[in-house]
């Protein structure tokens, strides 16, 4: 893909529905969970927002998580990265 081209995609990612599955990096306080993603994937880390805090308290680093949610932003810095919102939790089941 050509600069531009790369430009031109990323603007297409908000609003995108996406089913991926990565490793947890970080859980944040507000409920926000970092996730890294395989390194096949054009975008190399995401952020699950919005997550009720009684179940990302359950998540342990580096624990395989398989998801569903909505990209609602994207960064380019130090890699291409998206934010997530009305995220579902896939597996493992933590009782949603």
């Amino acid at each position: 893909m050509t600069e531009l081209q790369w430009k031109e995609w990323k603007k297409t990612l908000p609003g995108r529905w996406v089913h991926w599955e990565g490793e947890v990096y970080q859980v944040e306080e507000d409920g926000d969970v970092y996730v890294s993603l395989p390194y096949d994937e054009a975008i190399g880390v995401c952020w699950l927002k919005g997550l009720p805090l009684e179940q990302v308290r359950r998540f342990s680093k580096e624990q395989e998580i398989e998801f569903i949610g909505r990209i609602v932003d994207y960064s380019d810095f130090l890699g291409l990265g998206v934010d997530l919102k009305d995220v579902t939790i896939l597996r493992p089941d933590l009782g949603q």
